[in-house]
């Protein structure tokens, strides 16, 4: 096992440029909180790796749904960070870490995390009287306690973010909301196996469906891959800046598979569906972890990942 060595203190003044020319080097874009373990890369990969593992093997043994699944995570998001990569919470969020005092933070973000906090709390409310499912109700909760971390973002959002959010908008999004809209007018059109949306329905799931994800991602799921196991494996200026990505992206597809897999479709179909998770969310993935090290700030993957589910959810593909 490599030697553990001392916790250091980390400049990212003097950490060298990433193999992406415009990572920034400064407030947005340098390495994360005050002090990082110097543990090998590959360490760092099988320590992570082996936290998604025993996620995974959780879901497969207890057939957990999807919205358990995602919960899962949290417990093991803040344990990981904690324990593991000995970093504080905040830096889940935004890479640098700066302090987090809610009364401080800039109007603008206190009052779009009070807007969604309000629109959770009434989806809440529908959730419980419709269905009385503990799990939906635990999920809306997680959704309103997102709404710290997504005003925390807001206020270290900068002007130089701006681009890196436009590019992963312009390739991570593109890519998945295009596969979408392929599959919506093939299921419409030729396998006739679904009901064409009208534009006020889709306008209206995408407000829903967004106004719960994007608070959501702050704490789970994309807050694991790309604020927690991306960050951990790869530090700004190592070696393998892509590779690293191409691999968190691939355990990301493979993280969806206890979700989907049944055994009733027969290994053929299980190899072929985990293929298309591989292939996509490889290529989607890896976007998305070049864009939150350019950025520093999860609101950049995190808000393309909750557009593009959204837009899914809007053509009926959930």
């Amino acid at each position: 096992m490599p030697q553990v060595h001392e916790m250091q203190k980390f400049n990212p003044e003097n950490d060298a440029a990433s193999v992406f020319p415009d990572v920034p080097q400064g407030p947005e874009g340098g390495e994360s909180h005050s002090s990082v373990t110097h543990t090998s890369q590959l360490r760092r990969a099988l320590e992570a790796t082996a936290f998604l593992g025993a996620w995974m093997v959780i879901g497969f043994v207890l057939k957990l749904d999807p919205n358990s699944y995602l919960l899962l995570g949290l417990p093991i998001t803040v344990v990981f960070q904690l324990l593991v990569r000995k970093a504080p919470l905040r830096a889940l969020w935004v890479r640098k870490a700066p302090p987090l005092d809610i009364g401080k933070l800039k109007p603008a973000a206190q009052l779009v995390a009070l807007a969604f906090a309000i629109a959770n709390m009434v989806i809440l409310y529908e959730y419980y009287f419709a269905t009385h499912s503990w799990i939906l109700v635990l999920y809306e909760l997680v959704a309103i306690l997102g709404t710290i971390p997504l005003a925390y973002a807001i206020h270290n959002f900068t002007r130089q973010m701006v681009r890196p959010l436009l590019l992963c908008l312009a390739t991570a999004g593109s890519v998945t909301v295009g596969l979408d809209m392929t599959l919506y007018l093939f299921g419409v059109f030729e396998q006739h196996s679904l009901t064409p949306v009208t534009l006020g329905g889709f306008v209206i799931i995408w407000i829903v469906s967004m106004v719960q994800y994007l608070p959501i991602v702050f704490l789970l799921e994309e807050v694991w891959f790309r604020g927690a196991f991306d960050s951990h494996i790869y530090h700004l200026g190592e070696k393998y800046p892509n590779l690293t990505a191409i691999y968190v992206s691939l355990l990301w597809g493979a993280w969806h598979f206890p979700i989907v897999y049944t055994s009733s479709m027969g290994l053929n179909a299980d190899i072929g569906v985990l293929m298309e998770l591989l292939v996509l969310q490889g290529v989607v993935g890896s976007f998305l972890s070049i864009y939150w090290r350019k950025s520093g700030n999860l609101l950049v993957p995190g808000s393309v990942h909750a557009f593009a589910d959204s837009v899914r959810n809007g053509l009926g593909l959930f």
